[in-house]
């Protein structure tokens, strides 16, 4: 004999197939709601309205009501944005506002602009912006974490981004075989040895300026 129950819609449950039966003779029916989740829920509940959905409304209630938002000041052509647990400044293009304004994000342990949904995934604010959840290398150019404006940020490779320091490597080490002592320039895969320190930092210095000067910026 069919089930009358299977395939009827109450709030968003919509029944699949009965489950079980308990010791009180109350049917046990599998539901899915309209979000795509599945969950056995007693049929008394759905029917009469106690149980409108697998949990997710609660969820969501709850996710407006804890939901903190961030402030902003328009600064004309870019946004100031100030986190909602450090309330430290941040800042994006004034044309990402509207993608992002309705997002709460926070400052995390590094020094990111994050933002945590309700499923803990983690989300961060200079992925968002240039459109790469594929965790390849973004580099803040000028070391700045919370400066999102897409002039300063580029995707680039492992290479490039040690290459943007924020402080210069010094490069040079002293070595000392028997009584001989030379200096040995160490950088961007450069290995030089040299007879005197003035030779070593002359090689070190145009090493400097050809591969780590151009990915400098100044600061905000």
């Amino acid at each position: 004999m069919l089930d009358e129950n299977i395939n009827k819609k109450y709030g968003k449950l919509t029944i699949i197939r009965l489950d079980h039966i308990d010791k009180y003779y109350i049917k046990h029916y599998l539901c899915k709601c309209d979000c795509g989740k599945e969950k056995v829920i007693n049929f008394a509940n759905v029917k009469y309205g106690k149980t409108k959905s697998c949990g997710c409304d609660y969820k969501n209630i709850l996710g407006k009501l804890y939901k903190k938002n961030n402030k902003y000041r328009n600064m004309g052509n870019y946004i100031i944005g100030y986190t909602t647990n450090t309330n430290q400044k941040f800042y994006i293009d004034k044309e990402d506002y509207k993608k992002i304004k309705n997002i709460s994000w926070y400052e995390d342990s590094n020094g990111y602009i994050a933002h945590k949904e309700t499923n803990k995934k983690i989300i961060f604010l200079h992925r968002l912006l240039c459109n790469n959840p594929n965790k390849l290398i973004i580099d803040h150019i000028n070391h700045n974490k919370k400066d999102n404006r897409k002039n300063n940020l580029r995707i680039t490779t492992y290479k490039i981004n040690s290459l943007n320091t924020r402080k210069l490597p010094k490069g040079i080490t002293k070595n000392k075989i028997g009584n001989n002592i030379y200096y040995k320039v160490q950088l961007n895969g450069i290995e030089k040895s040299f007879k005197t320190h003035k030779e070593a930092k002359k090689c070190r210095d145009e090493i400097i300026k050809k591969y780590y000067m151009p990915l400098r910026r100044n600061y905000l």
